[in-house]
C-alpha cells in the first residue's frame, strides 16, 4: 500500500520501468495541486542492450490540499495507455522542534494584537504611535515586537520608527517592557 499523506516540503519519487527494446516510455499528463516535478531521468538497470529501464521521477508538495499526478504509457505509433490518477493529501508543514523562545517573522496585526496594543500604550504621551507588524515569542507567557511608526506630539514634528516590546505574563497584565525608536527625516 503506499502512503498517500505527505507534508508541505516533502519529496516522493515514482518510478515506472520497461524493457528498453519494447520502445515504450512515460510521460507526466497531469500535474495539479500543490506539487512540482523537480527531476526526471532515466536509469538502465545495467548496460546490457535489451535490458530493463527505469524511469525516475521526483515530486516536491508545495502548498497544503490535494495533488493530483498522472502518467501515460506509449510507445510511438501505438495506442496510449492512461493510467490511474494518483492522489495525494498534502498537510500544512509543522515544526517538529520546539520552538520556545524563538521569535516568529513578523506577520500583520490581528485584532487582537491592535487591541493588546492599544491597551499598552493607552497612558503613553509624547507621541503617537501606529503599529504595522508584529513578532511573537513564547517564553515566560508571551511576548510581542510591534513595529510602529510615530509622530512626537510636539511643534516640530518629526515622522519616526519605534519597537515596542510588550510582556503578556502567564499570570498578571501587559507591560511595555522596552520601546526602541529612531528619527526618521
Amino acid at each position: 500500500m503506499r502512503n498517500t499523506a505527505f507534508k508541505v516540503g516533502d519529496i516522493i519519487t515514482i518510478e515506472r520501468s520497461f524493457n528498453s527494446k519494447s520502445g515504450y516510455r512515460y510521460t507526466l499528463i497531469g500535474l495539479m495541486g500543490g506539487a512540482a516535478l523537480i527531476e526526471e531521468k532515466m536509469q538502465a538497470n545495467n548496460n546490457i542492450p535489451g535490458c530493463n529501464v527505469t524511469q525516475i521521477f521526483r515530486f516536491q508538495f508545495l502548498q497544503p490540499g490535494n495533488a493530483e499526478i498522472q502518467f501515460i504509457s506509449y510507445r510511438p505509433h501505438d495506442e496510449m495507455v492512461l493510467e490511474d490518477t494518483l492522489v495525494y493529501k498534502v498537510y500544512p508543514f509543522e515544526a517538529e522542534h520546539d520552538t520556545t523562545g524563538l521569535w516568529s517573522h513578523y506577520r500583520p496585526l490581528l485584532d487582537s494584537d491592535k487591541c493588546l496594543f492599544d491597551n499598552c500604550i493607552y497612558y503613553l504621551i509624547g507621541a503617537k504611535y501606529i503599529p504595522s507588524s508584529v513578532s511573537v515569542q513564547e517564553l515566560n507567557g508571551k511576548n510581542y515586537r510591534f513595529e510602529c511608526s510615530y509622530i512626537p506630539l510636539t511643534k516640530k514634528s518629526r515622522v519616526g520608527y519605534a519597537i515596542i516590546e510588550i510582556n503578556v505574563p502567564l499570570k498578571g497584565a501587559p507591560t511595555i517592557v522596552r520601546i526602541s525608536s529612531t528619527i526618521i527625516d
